[in-house]
């Protein structure tokens, strides 16, 4: 246990502890280089995806002009809107952050209630919000929500200087959907990683390809079939 340095503006009468190797990943910023790689080699299109373009056969599936094995799904809480997969449990959980700018910059995470990590330049985000349901974009109460944990976590001045919202595709037993649809075997589901979607998701990706490469059995503790 330890207190923290008076620079991080931590409320630490209790004191703490100090994880190292830490770290966290910028998913914008990743999200952004693996779309911009992928384009380059030609293997992304952007398009709205229509569910009646999708013409179903015993061993492959075409969509606009596409012909495929497979068709992976992986639509988070959108899902409940799909054809095929709607019956799957997907609880939309909303998540909010701030954005804010501090007085006095530190370059650590600091994390009680709510999360304050650096995005460089002074600028920090702090998060986050849980609240059932979908929410159409941030909204006071969540401001108000983490300005309150800000304030109990840190003593630095700050100003709000955006707000985001997103929501989470989370299940009943807090594990992932993974699977091949119960009557077309062309359809498959990625979904319901949750609140732990940055640490699943390698694993379960890599999974779900050995799944289909290889022909391996989805482990039940994943797989869609322990709803159906």
């Amino acid at each position: 246990m330890l207190h923290a340095r008076p620079q991080w503006g931590a409320r630490d009468s209790l004191g703490g502890l100090l994880l190292r190797n830490c770290g966290y990943v910028d998913t914008q910023t990743y999200v952004e280089a693996v779309a911009k790689w992928i384009t380059q080699h030609n293997i992304l299109r952007r398009d709205e995806f229509r569910y009646d373009k999708v013409d179903l056969h015993a061993s492959h599936v075409t969509y606009d002009g596409c012909k495929a094995r497979a068709i992976i799904f992986c639509e988070g809480a959108g899902a409940r809107n799909n054809p095929w997969f709607s019956w799957l449990p997907i609880r939309p959980l909303t998540g909010e952050v701030l954005l804010i700018q501090a007085d006095k910059p530190f370059e650590v995470i600091l994390n009680r209630g709510v999360y304050v990590v650096p995005s460089g330049g002074g600028q920090y985000c702090v998060g986050s919000t849980y609240r059932h349901g979908a929410a159409e974009g941030p909204t006071d109460e969540g401001r108000r929500e983490l300005d309150t944990k800000l304030m109990e976590l840190t003593t630095v001045n700050y100003r709000v200087t955006g707000q985001r919202s997103g929501v989470r595709p989370t299940t009943p037993d807090r594990k992932p959907l993974v699977g091949r649809h119960p009557d077309h075997a062309c359809l498959w589901v990625f979904n319901g990683l949750g609140t732990k979607g940055i640490s699943l998701a390698p694993y379960f990706s890599n999974y779900l390809v050995n799944c289909l490469e290889n022909e391996v059995l989805v482990n039940n503790a994943v797989d869609i079939s322990r709803y159906k």
